[in-house]
């Protein structure tokens, strides 16, 4: 992802809020924003949820044949992206909003708006458990646990803010004795790993849509849009954050450019 982004970042007239082609290459075609929300849920989702689902339910091979399918799931979106879209333009043609080959600004961002709404609301759907974990009192975990008893492993987890949010230094990782490892004894190290893995990765694309944002935003200041992403970053974590700044840059971007058009 860092890479991605610093690629971006030099070649793209997205990151150039003054190039001529700045607008235009917004405007995508609307049959890559409907099949979205289908696309990364066959390749990404459902391959998540088998990977979830209890030993009694899924065998130990389709577990880790689901987790070996689900780490090249960039190659499975595309593909199904591609295929789903394709069938949609073939079949049923333009979506309403596209006159002669060209989207409008309305219909994108009106197409646009519900993906990104999707996206924030999924980041909150995700966060807002783990936020009921660290700060719940206990006697109300007690008592959702006996009535719950599923919660009853994630309440006597011991979950904190800085145990989800903060990561251990690269320099003091957890350790396991490589002759003795029993069931479950990795998870600290998974944790530890995946901790740099979203930090690395979400947190290099949050950065990227903070500078994109600066950049065609220009009546917001620097203090008030780190302010508004720690907010939708605490709500729904970093694809929250990173939906609603690509929103604003949107809205700023094609409303800002009607308006002058009708002018």
């Amino acid at each position: 992802m860092p890479l991605w982004v610093l690629l971006f970042l030099l070649t793209s007239p997205l990151a150039k809020s003054t190039s001529p082609a700045h607008k235009s290459s917004l405007l995508v075609d609307l049959w890559d924003i409907t099949v979205m929300p289908l696309s990364v849920f066959l390749t990404i989702m459902l391959p998540t949820i088998a990977m979830y689902l209890d030993p009694s339910t899924v065998s130990a091979k389709d577990h880790y044949t689901a987790l070996a399918f689900w780490q090249l799931f960039p190659i499975w979106h595309y593909l199904a992206h591609t295929i789903l879209s394709t069938v949609g333009r073939t079949l049923v043609g333009p979506v309403d909003g596209t006159t002669q080959g060209v989207v409008t600004h309305s219909a994108y961002l009106s197409r646009v708006r519900g993906l990104y709404d999707l996206v924030f609301l999924g980041g909150v759907m995700g966060q807002l458990p783990v936020l009921l974990l660290a700060l719940a009192p206990d006697n109300v975990l007690s008592s959702a646990a006996e009535s719950f008893p599923w919660m009853k492993p994630y309440v006597t987890a011991g979950v904190t803010l800085s145990s989800v949010y903060v990561p251990l230094s690269p320099f003091n990782y957890p350790t396991v004795d490589a002759k003795s490892i029993g069931s479950g004894d990795l998870a600290p190290l998974a944790v530890h790993f995946l901790h740099w893995d979203l930090y690395i990765g979400a947190g290099s694309l949050c950065l990227w849509a903070l500078y994109v944002h600066r950049t065609t935003v220009k009546k917001t200041s620097l203090a008030v849009l780190l302010a508004k992403t720690a907010l939708w970053f605490s709500l729904g974590g970093f694809a929250s954050a990173v939906a609603a700044l690509l929103w604003e840059r949107d809205v700023q971007v094609l409303e800002s450019d009607y308006d002058i058009k009708k002018a």
